[in-house]
């Protein structure tokens, strides 16, 4: 193989990963939409025998899993932006070998900035289901029925776990946007 070959493969495998790691984030979103709604159904099914275990159901396993997928997704998001920024580095090299080449990715990638992608969006929209589900609807299950001693104790527990992971997740993002503003000037 020359060494054009061999670059021309290279970016090959490296956009076939790229679209790859874009596929996961999508299993990931489904994924995570779906066990949002087996939760939310497990909850009104364990509602019928006890209000509490329906509340813990709600308070515990719906936030579990949202922040489990919100670490996914951010480990995805990492491996997107990544493997874009190989992709640059590639066109940039074809382009001296071959005149007038145009790759994709830097050309997508002229206006891009961090702040205009769909993950704080995604985000945010996570944290709110997680809110309006955990201490939002098990919190209302438990006071509806005068459960006030496990309303307050999951209350607590809810909103110092999820504030915490809020404090934490928005953070990652925010040293996510800073590493990845110097690469993206770097390399684009």
């Amino acid at each position: 193989m020359t060494a054009i070959e061999l670059l021309i493969e290279q970016y090959r495998t490296v956009r076939q990963e790229s679209l790859d790691a874009l596929n996961q984030m999508q299993t990931i979103n489904q994924w995570g939409l779906g066990s949002i709604g087996v939760s939310v159904g497990l909850g009104l099914v364990a509602s019928e025998r006890s209000v509490v275990a329906a509340a813990v159901v709600l308070m515990g396993l719906v936030p579990g899993f949202i922040a489990f997928g919100i670490v996914t997704m951010s480990v995805i998001t990492q491996r997107i932006i990544h493997t874009r920024l190989y992709l640059r580095l590639l066109e940039k090299e074809l382009g001296v070998h071959f005149d007038g080449f145009v790759g994709w990715e830097r050309t997508r990638a002229r206006n891009f900035r961090i702040g205009t992608s769909g993950y704080p969006f995604a985000l945010l929209t996570n944290l709110g289901i997680a809110i309006g589900i955990g201490p939002g609807l098990g919190a209302a299950l438990l006071a509806s029925h005068g459960e006030w001693m496990a309303f307050i104790v999951g209350e607590v527990i809810d909103v110092i776990a999820l504030a915490s992971f809020s404090w934490w997740i928005i953070k990652v993002f925010k040293d996510m946007g800073v590493r990845n503003a110097s690469e993206l000037a770097d390399k684009s």
